[in-house]
């Protein structure tokens, strides 16, 4: 009976540690608050509207393969991984699927 008291104790000190580890840094609070959703909505940012305007003007043929999405699609080099197809990056750091959606 007192390994098992021992062994929850521990345990629980354990987990009590994991999350004072991990809510200490401020993004993981954030993430909570997103999640839950009670994070405040930011504005969009100039980076935002200034690359969903060029990319209303640039032309998208039948042949081309349109990469949309966040960070990850904006920064990949499409060219270089796709070399023998035509390949469009449209994606814009800190995207969503409400914006990805309004720019579809």
């Amino acid at each position: 009976m007192r390994k098992l008291l021992y062994l929850s104790i521990a345990l629980n000190l354990v987990l009590a540690l994991f999350f004072v580890l991990w809510f200490s840094k401020p993004w993981h609070w954030h993430a909570l608050k997103q999640s839950l959703g009670l994070a405040e909505k930011q504005a969009p940012s100039n980076y935002y509207q200034i690359k969903s305007e060029i990319f209303a003007s640039l032309p998208i043929t039948q042949e081309d393969i349109v990469f949309v999405g966040n960070s990850i699609t904006d920064y990949a080099p499409l060219d270089e991984l796709f070399k023998n197809i035509s390949a469009k990056n449209r994606g814009i750091g800190g995207d969503d699927i409400g914006g990805i959606t309004q720019r579809i």
